[in-house]
């Protein structure tokens, strides 16, 4: 809760600076502030819900996690239409800060539940050498999928009007698919994945994304409605793996590590490969002229997420 009075009055800070330097600084004090919000809603989720209800609670952060974007850009852009810019940076500041009361008033109300514990000292010991290989192969699932999801994400605008001559405008409107396309993944993710299993699910998930990426290397330009309908697929895929090992593993591995913690190391590979994406493979796309290095790129990075789930799913078991 002494967080959220602090992000909000650093956003309304926003439209009053007067040099760039300026924003840099606030918003990079924000995403201090608000890295740790992800984690601290696991570990509420974690110790205050029946096991019942931490499928059906990650399902609805996934959803409103996705759609909040969407919702961001047509706000957003209703601001700037009907009034001016600088409104989203008063409006959506105070929506938070409202649901961050509710949340610590409805959080009052729950009993926290003391889950039973039969670790003796040498599980202990067996489980503190697998912690390092799991937030290390977790870190490298999320950094993998947030790299794919958010180069292909960030660079769609700039392929449909190269590709097809789409105005920017009308490119930026197919790409606010994007986020409502991710909040299905994650749905449909952490609903498979509660039936076979994380690492399962995660396999088959970067094998067809690899086998898109593969695809569009070679059909992308062609056809207009196959391009657009295998990328939606892909960032449907890969946005549903990217939440389900940053909010699901975590509350699954709790045996081993604190959720919160594990949310925190495996969020801060995702940052990383979510900066690391769009710069990268628009490097890519600078010097081969094209889009074909890029998903195959995309590709590889895929079958290595691959590589790294079949290696999660035989070395570590929750």
């Amino acid at each position: 809760m002494i967080i959220s009075p602090i992000s909000t009055a650093l956003f309304a800070a926003v439209p009053f600076c007067t040099a760039i330097w300026q924003t840099w600084i606030i918003l990079g004090v924000e995403g201090a502030i608000l890295a740790g919000v992800f984690p601290a809603c696991l570990l509420v989720i974690s110790e205050y819900l029946p096991d019942s209800l931490i499928l059906p609670a990650n399902k609805a952060m996934g959803a409103a996690y996705a759609l909040s974007h969407a919702l961001n850009y047509f706000f957003s852009s209703l601001f700037i239409k009907t009034a001016d810019w600088t409104v989203g940076f008063y409006v959506f500041p105070a929506l938070y800060l409202l649901s961050a009361i509710f949340f610590c008033v409805a959080l009052t109300k729950c009993e926290r539940r003391v889950r039973e514990k039969k670790e003796t000292n040498e599980t202990k010991k067996e489980h503190g050498k697998r912690v390092f290989v799991y937030l290390f192969i977790a870190g490298m699932i999320g950094l993998l999928v947030n790299m794919i999801f958010y180069a292909v994400s960030n660079w769609v605008p700039n392929l449909l009007n190269e590709a097809f001559g789409l105005s920017p405008a009308l490119s930026v409107l197919i790409s606010l698919s994007i986020p409502v396309t991710g909040a299905v993944g994650c749905f449909v993710c952490l609903t498979l994945s509660g039936k076979f299993g994380f690492w399962k699910t995660t396999v088959l998930f970067s094998a067809v994304s690899a086998l898109l990426c593969a695809v569009l290397a070679g059909v992308y330009g062609s056809v207009f409605a196959v391009t657009v309908s295998l990328i939606i697929i892909l960032l449907f895929i890969v946005r549903g793996s990217a939440h389900t090992v940053g909010f699901q593993v975590p509350v699954e591995a709790r045996n081993i590590v604190a959720p919160a913690s594990a949310a925190t190391v495996i969020n801060i590979f995702g940052c990383v490969g979510a900066a690391a994406g769009p710069p990268l493979f628009g490097a890519l796309i600078d010097g081969s002229g094209g889009y074909t290095v890029f998903f195959i790129i995309a590709a590889s990075l895929s079958a290595i997420l691959a590589v790294f789930t079949v290696i999660g799913y035989k070395k570590i078991s929750f």
